[in-house]
């Protein structure tokens, strides 16, 4: 019996890793007694590694299991690294409104190390939008707004605005249909209904 009690005891003694990886930080010294609950060691896995990225509202639903996403490092700013998304939060984040996904890239020479900042590109998938002047579309009651022609007649419509480009131009996502005729000026004076002469 005591014998059996002593082998488990040193096999208790024995503390295994949940995976393979480096001792980055020591927190005992042999020799010293430990319980349950105190803290050894931290260690890190280093191949593969995990590569936490996040994504703005805009672009959350473009991003899934599966895709190739590159990044680079300020250590190695001519290198690009590729991994693949294995991990993407089922919700947005409340305080930053952004979307949290993690890729998986191996890291066999040990370029990479936990704790870096990357910059990554995620190529998604493509889809057609309409895009307007910036100046069409207003915000008015917590909505965007933007006026169409239709049958010689203005009408006002909520459109589903997705994000401003760098060139003045807007990217719609639902309201306004290709081929359209939208009025690009903010006149306070536009109504739904007034008459437009061609």
């Amino acid at each position: 019996s005591r014998y059996r009690q002593s082998t488990l005891t040193l096999g208790d003694a024995t503390v295994h890793a949940p995976f393979d990886g480096v001792v980055s930080e020591r927190f005992v010294n042999v020799g010293e007694y430990v319980s349950v609950n105190t803290k050894i060691v931290h260690v890190v896995q280093t191949d593969p590694i995990r590569v936490e990225l996040t994504a703005g509202e805009s672009d959350a639903s473009a991003i899934s299991v599966g895709q190739t996403v590159q990044f680079r490092v300020k250590a190695l700013p001519d290198r690009i690294f590729s991994g693949t998304v294995q991990y993407v939060a089922p919700a947005l984040r409340k305080a930053t409104r952004d979307l949290v996904f993690e890729a998986v890239t191996p890291n066999a020479d040990g370029l990479l190390k936990p704790g870096m900042f990357v910059t990554a590109t995620l190529e998604g998938r493509s889809k057609a939008h309409v895009v307007v002047p910036q100046t069409a579309v207003r915000k008015n009651d917590d909505a965007f707004r933007a006026f169409v022609v239709t049958n010689g007649h203005i009408e006002e419509r909520v459109v589903q605005k997705i994000r401003d480009l760098e060139d003045g131009r807007a990217v719609i996502g639902r309201g306004i249909v290709a081929g359209e005729h939208v009025v690009t000026t903010n006149d306070v004076n536009l109504k739904d209904g007034l008459s437009v002469v061609e």
